[in-house]
């Protein structure tokens, strides 16, 4: 997150990164256990971060880790859902309508994490999986959403996009972009800890 957010802001030559973070609604319903759910049961996480470019890259996914740790302390999650849920009986269905648009629109730039898929619970019978890359929905350029996921000790960046191909391989350089910024800090941490 922290190295998409830095692409993003270096492309777009602003002083801090804004994205949201999506998380799993049903960590929190402790009477669902090994029951199957088919819903879109995600909210997401807000993240707001002042930043020059030139700060160092360690620095900046520490604060945000802070940033996203007192988020899920705080539960943000649920603030826009807590409306909803107190005013539905009273308010017209108009005003609900408006607090949807206003907290869960489509952010042009957008990031999903698809967090770490345990092999062992993937299961297709007698299909052994070897690889998974999951991906977000299709998006239309110049929207872009990166998705995050690791499966098998591997991490994956994934992106969907309808467009030209020009508009693919910038698509492309962006994803690329974060993949160096991670490899360039995962060799960092290594040669550290050597």
């Amino acid at each position: 997150m922290g190295a998409f957010g830095r692409v993003i802001q270096s492309f777009a030559g602003t002083q801090s990164i804004n994205l949201v973070c999506p998380t799993d609604l049903r960590q929190f319903n402790t009477t669902a256990n090994n029951v199957v759910q088919i819903a879109n049961l995600t909210s997401r996480y807000t993240l707001a971060i002042n930043t020059e470019l030139t700060e160092p890259f360690p620095n900046l996914i520490q604060r945000i880790h802070q940033e996203m740790v007192k988020k899920k302390n705080q539960r943000q999650c649920f603030d826009a859902l807590s409306s909803l849920l107190r005013d539905y009986h009273s308010k017209p269905v108009e005003q609900l309508e408006t607090i949807v648009d206003d907290n869960y629109q489509i952010r042009e730039i957008a990031y999903t994490n698809f967090g770490v898929l345990d092999k062992e619970h993937l299961n297709f019978g007698d299909i052994s999986v070897k690889s998974l890359i999951m991906t977000g929905g299709f998006r239309r350029a110049p929207m872009f959403q990166i998705a995050t996921g690791t499966f098998d000790d591997r991490l994956t960046l994934a992106f969907n996009m309808n467009g030209t191909n020009s508009e693919y391989l910038f698509g492309m350089a962006l994803a690329r972009n974060v993949a160096i910024i991670i490899n360039n800090f995962s060799l960092e941490t290594l040669s550290i800890e050597s």
